[in-house]
């Protein structure tokens, strides 16, 4: 069931237990959980190129280098898609083309779930606990160079989200927010999304 009537813009396409799901969007999302997008080999040639590219300059400045793919929420909570997903994505395509290394930040938030809201139902992006999830991640790949953020207080809110507003009316949703008691980090910019 589509939410949104809008044509040629993205709409929420609601699943199961009220869960919104994005549809109509320019990466295609729902093919690709279907099986309907397959990425060509053009298409993985140039995600080859383009991270062997970046291996190489950060190793050229002796930097380095980390690949982390950060998941959609269709693949953390395929339970609550209104159609069958399907195992094999352009994602896991990239990973077996290239040699670099690329490691899924998938199934970290996926083990997750049962800690709080990684997602919020009305929302495409991960929330502050899903954000959090995924910086562990990479610090247990980056190794002891990365110390994980520790000192949270967690709080539940309600959000409307980029899904809940495409709704008529709009709806809302939980999400979790983190709060650092004890920041080392000052924000020097924040772009409001």
């Amino acid at each position: 069931m589509h939410i949104s009537p809008k044509r040629h813009r993205p709409t929420a396409l609601e699943g199961r237990d009220g869960w919104l799901f994005l549809d109509g969007d320019s990466n295609r999302v729902v093919e690709q959980h279907t099986g309907r997008r397959r990425l060509t080999r053009r298409d993985l040639d140039r995600w080859a190129a383009t991270l062997e590219q970046r291996a190489e300059r950060a190793s050229a400045r002796d930097i380095r280098y980390f690949t982390f793919i950060a998941p959609d929420k269709e693949s953390v909570y395929p339970e609550h898609l209104p159609y069958r997903p399907v195992a094999d994505r352009p994602i896991h395509q990239v990973q077996a083309h290239v040699s670099q290394p690329v490691t899924l930040l998938e199934p970290a938030l996926v083990a997750a779930k049962h800690e709080g809201i990684v997602y919020p139902k009305t929302d495409t992006h991960w929330s502050s606990r899903g954000a959090h999830v995924a910086l562990r991640e990479m610090a247990r790949h980056i190794g002891p160079d990365l110390e994980p953020v520790t000192g949270i207080d967690w709080s539940v809110e309600e959000l409307e989200g980029d899904l809940g507003e495409k709704c008529d009316p709009p709806r809302r949703g939980l999400t979790e927010n983190a709060v650092i008691r004890s920041p080392n980090a000052v924000r020097t910019f924040d772009n409001d999304v």
